[in-house]
């Protein structure tokens, strides 16, 4: 909880998502193998780009391990299908902040 109950919330997000490997025959390289042949590394998730998750996180705990309270509530938000639909993550999350937000607003 924020320090000043006044402020609205605030909210990060980003995904955290994984597509099907689809038929893993089809592949020239093993999907989940990270098979290094050189001069490329292979596999699922090789080419994503997931240090603004991290960055998100690692810098949440360093704060919090020095006892940190931001003024607002933050919300974190890291979905996981966004590139399926969203409705597993994205939607779920939003159904999620609106009740939260909402119930806060009405206490």
């Amino acid at each position: 909880m924020g320090r000043q109950g006044s402020f609205t919330e605030a909210c990060d997000s980003d995904g955290a998502h994984g597509v099907p490997a689809g038929e893993v025959g089809s592949w020239s390289h093993p999907p989940f193998s990270g098979d290094n042949d050189g001069t490329y590394i292979w596999g699922m998730g090789t080419n994503d780009d997931k240090a603004s998750l991290i960055s998100i996180m690692e810098a949440v705990e360093k704060l919090l391990s020095e006892g940190y309270q931001p003024d607002r509530t933050v919300y974190l938000a890291f979905g996981h299908d966004e590139e399926l639909s969203g409705m597993r993550g994205a939607g779920v999350i939003a159904e999620a902040l609106d009740f939260i937000i909402n119930s806060l607003r009405t206490a």
